[in-house]
């Protein structure tokens, strides 16, 4: 049951998460290395000690950044025209004059899509690949196992929009180029194939080269077992197009308010509250921090991952978890009336909470997903304020339970 401490705590509080997250949408898109990924890292620190955290500080993380040129798609037969398009990160990069190939479509780019693929067009193997896929890291590397020289994303949205994404989660580049198309020009290509064989052209350039940010930290100490640390974790940066509202400005937002409440509730353990770079392009400062910080995950408590806490949309939620939480995730789920479409145990590889449970450190974990995710459709006037507040209290009460029990 929940604390009636904490209730009380709460009752008193002001929740300002959603002015966070409105305040840090208003610095545009988040991509690494662009000039609103620098600010959101400023925003940050600055809320940080203005919420009276100790410790609060910006730790250097060098990565592999990339920076695209041009991408395009052209049709040259049975026609000739050109396809608007946006790349994916991380994508692979063409010779000049781009990659030209026949085109084929896998449907939602599955294992069973591909499996049919074969057996009607003779796969894919040195061919284009259009696929109406939802989450693109695991879509380009199907494409590349079965033999594909280029990709491009569609979607089955209803709105006209692109959906964006990386080509991979290892923060270096894709073996194929890659790119991103609104649902009408997925179909305009899948109207093309019915009609017979269709060849295109796939053009991406730009450079990788070596980058810096920065992890942002500030700490609410414990008042009885200051060493003894639940980490409270949110990545900041996003991919182009949009503010990216629910991912991951919600969870920035609701870090902030969560530092503001619980520097003043003080509670018996250490909260380590960390905003992290890099996210999509594979947890890399995550990554970095786990690796610097090695002796701290021996005293952790657990890490709470804020990632994608709220969707545009109201539905499928998914509780992840380790046995150590599992009774938690289950109580708070129950008692601040969040419904979980999905349970999973252990937690999924697809956030930053992935690298501190590599080292053994439970893990609490509630995301949501929708048909908005990494477009530009996902802004702050599509989350309703009511449900985020729910969502933020029933992390408060993880949190709660984890850093006084």
């Amino acid at each position: 049951m929940t604390d009636s401490a904490f209730n009380e705590a709460w009752a008193s509080h002001t929740f300002r998460a959603s002015d966070f997250m409105e305040a840090i949408c208003a610095l545009g898109h988040r991509f690494m290395g662009s000039e609103g990924e620098r600010k959101v890292r400023e925003y940050l620190l600055r809320e940080l000690h203005n919420q009276g955290l100790q410790d609060c500080e910006a730790e250097a993380m060098d990565y592999l950044g990339y920076r695209t040129e041009r991408a395009a798609i052209r049709v040259v037969s049975p026609e000739d025209l050109s396809i608007p398009c946006d790349d994916l990160g991380l994508s692979g990069l063409t010779p000049e004059g781009g990659t030209e190939a026949e085109l084929v479509y896998a449907g939602e780019g599955e294992d069973d899509d591909y499996a049919e693929l074969a057996k009607e067009r003779g796969g894919c193997i040195g061919k284009i690949v259009l696929a109406d896929a939802f989450k693109s890291y695991q879509a380009v590397p199907r494409a590349e196992e079965n033999w594909a020289v280029g990709f491009i994303m569609g979607t089955r949205l209803e709105e006209e929009a692109v959906r964006v994404g990386v080509t991979n989660l290892s923060g270096v580049p894709g073996r194929i180029p890659a790119v991103a198309v609104t649902p009408s020009q997925s179909r305009r290509l899948q109207t093309l194939l019915e009609n017979g064989p269709v060849h295109v052209r796939l053009e991406v350039t730009g450079e990788y080269r070596a980058d810096t940010s920065q992890i942002i930290s500030g700490t609410v100490r414990g008042t009885e077992t200051p060493e003894e640390t639940v980490f409270v974790v949110s990545h900041f940066d996003s991919h182009r197009m949009g503010p990216h509202a629910a991912d991951n400005a919600s969870g920035c937002g609701a870090l902030l308010d969560l530092a503001g409440f619980f520097q003043r509730a003080r509670p018996r353990r250490s909260i380590r509250f960390l905003g992290f770079p890099g996210e999509e392009f594979g947890f890399l400062g995550a990554r970095r921090y786990v690796a610097r910080h090695a002796q701290e995950m021996n005293r952790a408590k657990a890490v709470v991952n804020l990632d994608g806490m709220i969707s545009c949309k109201e539905g499928r939620t998914n509780a992840e978890y380790t046995e150590e939480t599992k009774s938690l995730a289950e109580r708070v789920a129950e008692e601040h009336g969040i419904p979980i479409t999905q349970w999973s145990c252990p937690p999924h590889a697809y956030s930053d909470h992935y690298e501190f449970q590599k080292e053994g450190v439970p893990v609490v974990w509630f995301f949501e997903l929708d048909d908005y995710y990494h477009t530009e459709l996902d802004v702050p006037e599509n989350i309703d304020k009511n449900r985020f507040e729910k969502h933020t209290k029933a992390y408060a009460d993880v949190i709660w339970s984890l850093a006084q029990d």
